[in-house]
């Protein structure tokens, strides 16, 4: 029997599989289209005010300009605002969605602010330096008097410059701090084992791209060939979660002590008597300074001892766990009880499935206790990876326990990173700019292309790209980044190969104002090697859709010629050929 595919499969193997639209998407790679529809009016008011721009940034400006001319436009903000907008019009598209209107209004604000600092520090810096100057004197005047008024007023009322030392000198105010954290942790805790034992995910999700609600969670938590990819087994956060405790009792125990805070108020400057009784069990006689056989326990002593026993049951939580899976691996413990991972390979040996079996139970474990928000995106596409590429299972997980830390951590950071990312971008746009302007004022020399105009590009796509992450950071999907860069790259090779028509329009305009005597300024020389190497490129794309084109009707031509042909041999008659054959027998 042949073990070829049927014309079937073939075709079904060639079909391309459908990716999942997201509402952030800008442009459809199946169809080839943008999902955005920008109105004519703005798309048409974009345009005039980029060559507006472009106009302004070359022939106003210079010194021997009119004064209200050479003050005004002496800086390209024109060109700079006119780069902002289209930044602000891809922040718009990518956000449309009316459930995403918080992050649209969230974004624009930022980058709206980021625009007027970026564009006042960049260009008018010294300008504004006097102006600068005097409103941090007075800045400074104002709030040395309004901390003088409230320092007043507090220590009239409340007598805070003597209570304050008092209070940080009390056993009370670190034990129920110390105790406090530990007591929200473990209310946090037990918040996660409930919803576990609901069969919802330990985390509660907000994301505001989320669409599943709690009934598909719960019937999702039940589908065995999700579970892994969803939740985490019973035991695994339980073992994670003590051991985390562990951990966080651990570090209480090295802040709460003498020697960690006394440096730390002497930093604040708030002048008091912090010795070893002062951080111990407020009940009992403590004789200073504290921390004898007959004194209470301080706060670190009964820290590391909830972390020693917090840290031990959940190492050996950990440890039965693990001999559960491995004993669950070769069919030596009942399935039911015990949640197996889905192996990796092919064909395990027994070997193979228990170290596979417990080093991801480990792991597991690890990544239930400190990736506290995220973990089936993150640990699905490490097993997929690992089933795919046939890997080995402990460094595909130690790659998936990485790769979800990271995310965490970036998770945790993205409300700082996203903000710096805009300004980021607010600069590659002034910094485009003024290598534009540079440019056009070298007269398009063949240095000035390399000087100028290189880092023009490359600090525009510095721009286009910080935004980018910006989004993806503020909606915390890489989807974002995959489908925007190709609306962006489809939308660079565009104004790459109609660049020698603008270049030959503004030629053509500055040869008409030499030709009237209305300037004699020439930013937009005769088109250079950058007009030469644009056309080239489009007469090379029209050539190759030609060439395609003429081939795809030769190819359908021959096609129905050949039908045809074949239509002509099913009409002749089946009587000439047996009247031949006779003729041969006579």
């Amino acid at each position: 029997m042949s073990s070829r595919p049927t014309a079937t499969a073939r075709a079904t193997a060639r079909q391309p599989v459908r990716s999942v639209r997201s509402i952030t998407d800008v442009y459809d790679e199946q169809r080839r289209a943008l999902l955005v529809h920008f109105p004519a009016a703005m798309v048409v008011s974009l345009s005039v005010a980029g060559v507006v721009a472009f106009l302004i940034t070359g022939f106003w400006g210079y010194t021997g300009d009119p004064p209200f001319l050479r003050v005004v436009f002496a800086q390209p903000w024109a060109l700079y605002l006119w780069v902002c907008s289209l930044l602000l019009a891809l922040e718009v598209a990518i956000f449309r969605d009316r459930t995403l209107r918080r992050w649209l209004a969230a974004i624009l604000t930022v980058t709206m602010i980021a625009i007027v600092v970026v564009g006042i520090l960049f260009f008018y810096w010294h300008d504004f330096a006097p102006l600068l100057g005097w409103l941090h004197a007075l800045l400074s005047t104002l709030l040395d008097a309004l901390r003088s008024l409230l320092s007043k007023l507090l220590n009239a009322l409340l007598h805070l410059s003597v209570a304050i030392p008092h209070l940080l000198a009390d056993a009370w105010l670190y034990t129920l701090l110390n105790f406090s954290v530990i007591a929200i942790y473990c209310m946090a805790t037990a918040r996660r084992w409930l919803r576990r034992a609901m069969g919802l995910p330990p985390t509660a999700r907000s994301h505001v791209l989320a669409t599943a609600r709690l009934g598909r969670l719960r019937s999702r938590a039940r589908t065995q060939g999700r579970a892994h990819a969803e939740l985490p087994a019973p035991q695994e956060l339980v073992a994670g979660d003590l051991i985390a405790g562990g951990v966080l009792t651990l570090l209480l125990a090295l802040i709460f002590r003498a020697e960690t805070l006394r440096p730390l108020l002497q930093l604040a400057q708030i002048h008091t008597t912090l010795i070893t009784c002062t951080v111990s069990w407020p009940l009992g006689h403590c004789a200073p300074p504290g921390g004898g056989l007959h004194d209470p326990p301080t706060l670190s002593f009964i820290d590391l001892m909830i972390a020693l026993s917090s840290g031990i049951t959940g190492l050996l939580a950990l440890a039965l766990s693990a001999t559960l899976s491995g004993f669950s691996a070769l069919a030596g413990v009942n399935r039911q009880v015990i949640d197996l991972h889905p192996p990796l390979l092919a064909n395990e040996t027994g070997a193979e499935s228990v170290s596979d079996q417990v080093t991801r139970t480990l792991l597991d474990t690890l990544r239930s206790a400190f990736d506290r928000r995220r973990r089936g995106a993150v640990g699905m596409a490490g097993i997929r990876s690992g089933m795919g590429d046939g890997a080995d299972s402990g460094a595909a997980e130690a790659g998936e326990l990485a790769a979800g830390a990271a995310g965490g951590l970036l998770f945790a950071l993205r409300a700082l990173l996203w903000p710096l990312l805009i300004v980021v971008g607010c600069c590659g746009a002034a910094a485009f700019a003024r290598s534009v302007q540079l440019y056009l004022r070298a007269g398009g020399s063949a240095f000035s292309v390399l000087v100028d105009a290189a880092p023009a590009v490359f600090w525009l796509a510095v721009a286009g790209l910080a935004i980018t992450l910006a989004a993806a950071l503020l909606a915390f999907r890489w989807r974002v980044v995959e489908n925007t860069l190709r609306l962006l790259g489809l939308a660079s090779l565009i104004a790459f190969i109609t660049l020698w028509i603008f270049s030959l329009a503004f030629w053509g305009f500055n040869h008409l104002l030499l030709l009237t005597h209305v300037t004699e300024r020439q930013p937009f020389g005769r088109p250079g090697w950058l007009t030469l190497l644009s056309f080239v490129a489009l007469a090379g794309f029209g050539v190759y859709i030609q060439v395609r084109h003429v081939g795809a009707q030769v190819a359908a031509t021959r096609a129905q010629r050949q039908q045809h042909q074949q239509a002509q041999r099913q009409r002749t008659p089946p009587a000439t050929a047996g009247k031949q054959h006779t003729t041969k027998r006579r």
